[in-house]
C-alpha cells in the first residue's frame, strides 16, 4: 500500500464520521498487515515501518497462554497454583485493547486475544498472597495479574474461571468413585472367525476401510492439543493460509462415510434375515433392545469412569482445564448419553464424540422403519424422497437459523470442542441432518443384495494390470 492509499482510508473515515480506528486489519491475504494509524489526521513514520513489519503489532499483544512452573510450586509447602481463565479490560480508552480487539474479530483463524489463561504460582507471582490460610478469589487473582498486566500493557484484568490445587492436596472421593468392572475376556482372546458366508466375503474390506477412516480420525483430532497448549499461536493462525491444511480442516465430512457403512450393513442383514423369517413391526423393538445391550456395556463403563476416577488419573496446571467440564456434564447429564440422546443438548461435553453414537441410532430406528415400510414396489421411490428431504433439511435449517454452511475448524472451537458452536449442535451431529447420507447406504444395501441374487459377477468386468499392458504393448506394435 502507497502513501496515497493510505490517505484515502483517512479520507473515508473522516466523511463516515466515525471514531478513528488505530488499526485495519486484512486478513484475506497471505499475512495480516496493519493498514494505517490515524495520529493527527496524518501519518507518522513509525506507522510505514510498522505496516511493513506486522510482527512488531503482533507482538504488542499479551500472550494467550502462559504458566509457571507446576513441579517446582507444588513442591514447596504452602504454596498453591492456580489455573486462572481471565478477560482484558481496561477503564480508560486503549489503543492496545482496541488493536486486540479488532484482530481477534476474525474468529475463523484467529485466536481471541482479549480472553486469556494463566497458571499461576501464588507464592511466586503474587505479593499480595502471603500464605494458604487466606482464601483465594477471583479478586486476589486479579490483583496479582494487574501488577503485571498494567506495568507492561496499561490494562487491566476481570477473572472468569479459576481452578487451584495446593501442596500435598487430597481430592474428596464420592459415591460415584465406586464402581464394578467386566471385562469380555473370552471375547479378546478366542482366535479370528474366518467368514465361511461367501455372499458376506465382499463385506471382508470394511475393515480395512473402517482401520483407514479411524486413523484419519485420530490424526485430525490430535491438532487439539496444540491448540489449547501452544506457545507460538500466531504459527497456528498463519497455518489456516497453507492449502494443504484445508484437508484436514474439512475432515469432518469423513463422519458420512459411516453413516453410508451402517445403511448399507442394516438394509442388507434385515434382506438377509427375511429369507428365513418374517418381519413385522412387532420385531422394531427387539432390534432396537438389542443394539442397546451392545453398545451399552461399554459406552457405561466409560461414562462412569470420566464421572468419578477420571479426575485422580492425573493431575497439572491444564488437567482441570482439559477434563473438568466433561466430568461435571458426565455427572450431571451423562444418563442421556446411555440412553443416546447426548446429540439434542446444547455443549454436551461428557465424552462428546459419542455425538455419533446418538446419531447412528436414531438413524438405525429410522432405517427399520423405513425397511418395514419400503416392502413393496415404492421402495425406489421413497428411496429418492428420504434422499432429497434429507438434502432440504440441513439448508433449511442453516438458512433460517443463519448458520454456517460448514463446520469452521476455527482456534476457539476446536478448543472447546464446539461446545457452543451453533453449527455444530445443530446440524452437523443431529441425526435428522445427516439423512441423506444414510440413504445413500440404504440403497447400496438393497443394491448388493438384489444383485447377488441376480448371480452378477463383477470378475467380468475387471480388467487386470497384466491384460491392459499386453493391449497396450499388441496396439503399439
Amino acid at each position: 500500500m502507497n502513501v496515497a492509499e493510505l490517505r484515502h482510508v483517512i479520507d473515508m473515515q473522516k466523511k463516515q464520521g466515525g471514531r478513528q480506528y488505530t488499526a485495519l486489519w486484512d486478513t484475506s491475504v497471505d499475512w495480516f498487515r496493519v493498514r494505517a494509524r490515524i495520529v493527527n489526521n496524518d501519518l507518522d513514520a513509525p506507522t510505514l515501518q510498522e505496516a511493513r513489519n506486522p510482527d512488531r503489532e503482533y507482538n504488542r499483544m499479551p500472550p494467550i497462554y502462559h504458566l509457571d512452573n507446576y513441579e517446582s510450586c507444588l513442591q514447596r509447602s504452602g504454596d498453591v497454583y492456580c489455573t486462572t481463565h481471565f478477560s482484558l479490560v481496561s477503564e480508560a480508552p486503549s489503543e492496545l485493547l482496541d488493536l486486540i480487539h479488532e484482530y481477534s474479530k476474525d474468529t475463523a483463524t484467529h485466536f481471541n486475544h482479549s480472553k486469556l489463561r494463566y497458571g499461576l504460582c501464588l507464592l511466586e507471582s503474587c505479593d499480595s498472597y502471603h500464605t494458604r490460610e487466606a482464601p483465594v478469589t477471583s479478586q486476589l487473582l486479579e490483583a496479582c495479574l494487574n501488577r503485571t498486566f498494567r506495568d507492561q500493557y496499561n490494562l487491566q484484568t476481570k477473572v472468569t474461571k479459576f481452578s487451584c490445587i495446593e501442596y500435598n492436596e487430597t481430592v474428596e472421593t464420592n459415591f460415584g468413585d465406586f464402581c464394578t468392572v467386566r471385562h469380555n475376556w473370552r471375547r479378546l482372546i478366542e482366535p479370528y472367525e474366518v467368514e465361511t458366508d461367501s455372499n458376506r466375503q465382499i463385506f471382508k474390506s470394511l475393515h480395512g476401510i473402517r482401520v483407514v477412516l479411524v486413523s484419519l480420525v485420530i490424526l485430525g483430532h490430535s491438532r487439539v492439543p496444540h491448540v489449547t497448549t501452544m506457545k507460538d499461536l500466531k504459527l497456528i493462525e498463519e497455518s489456516y493460509k497453507d492449502i494443504f491444511l484445508y484437508i484436514f480442516l474439512n475432515g469432518n465430512i469423513i463422519v458420512q462415510t459411516y453413516f453410508v457403512i451402517s445403511g448399507m450393513l442394516l438394509v442388507y442383514k434385515l434382506q438377509c434375515y427375511n429369507e428365513r423369517y418374517k418381519i413385522d413391526f412387532h420385531l422394531i423393538p427387539k432390534l432396537i433392545w438389542t443394539r442397546w445391550l451392545r453398545l451399552v456395556p461399554p459406552h457405561a463403563f466409560v461414562t462412569l469412569l470420566t464421572a468419578s476416577w477420571l479426575r485422580h488419573t492425573k493431575s497439572g496446571p491444564l488437567w482441570e482445564t482439559a477434563i473438568g467440564d466433561e466430568i461435571r456434564d458426565c455427572q450431571e447429564r451423562g444418563w442421556l448419553g446411555l440412553l443416546y440422546l447426548n446429540n439434542f443438548l446444547y455443549d454436551a461435553q461428557c465424552i462428546p464424540h459419542t455425538w455419533h453414537l446418538s446419531a447412528d441410532t436414531q438413524l438405525f430406528c429410522f432405517g427399520v422403519v423405513f425397511y418395514l415400510m419400503a416392502k413393496n414396489k415404492n421402495r425406489n421411490l421413497l428411496l429418492a424422497l428420504t434422499f432429497l428431504v434429507g438434502l432440504l433439511i440441513p439448508g433449511v435449517i442453516t438458512y433460517i437459523r443463519n448458520l454456517n454452511p460448514l463446520i469452521i475448524l476455527s482456534p476457539s472451537t476446536i478448543g472447546t470442542f464446539f461446545g457452543k458452536d451453533p453449527t455444530f449442535n445443530e446440524v452437523y451431529r443431529q441425526a435428522y441432518t445427516n439423512v441423506p447420507s444414510y440413504a445413500i447406504g440404504l440403497t447400496l444395501g438393497y443394491l448388493i443384495y438384489d444383485l447377488q441374487r441376480s448371480n452378477f459377477q463383477i470378475e467380468k468386468y475387471k480388467v487386470s494390470y497384466q491384460h491392459t499392458s499386453t493391449q497396450s504393448d499388441t496396439n503399439i506394435s
